[in-house]
């Protein structure tokens, strides 16, 4: 129960992206996914071991009549994921893809 109550202690901090500079939210992107890669920066710095963050409300990368259409998916998640990445690293984090 200790747990329990320390994790919805900080909960509504590790939340407020807020608190992140304007220059570290504009290099993730003003998008539900760059804010959710944000988030799971914010998130695994506070000891959360496993983090998934979804791009979209369907299967956009499922594409199989059209394999083109990755190009502009990419290019819209590459920013977000690249300062995660980035961030994550000069943290100190290991990278490891599942």
């Amino acid at each position: 129960m200790e747990l329990a109550f320390r994790m919805q202690m900080q909960a509504p901090e590790a939340f407020d992206v807020e608190k992140e500079s304007e220059a570290t939210r504009a290099s993730y992107g003003d998008s539900d996914f760059g804010r959710g890669c944000l988030l799971a920066r914010r998130l695994v710095e506070r000891g959360v071991r496993i983090v998934q963050v979804f791009f979209g409300n369907s299967q956009p990368w499922d594409s199989h009549e059209d394999i083109r259409s990755h190009r502009g998916l990419a290019r819209s998640a590459d920013p977000a994921i690249a300062s995660l990445v980035s961030d994550l690293r000069a943290r100190g984090f290991s990278i490891r893809p599942s």
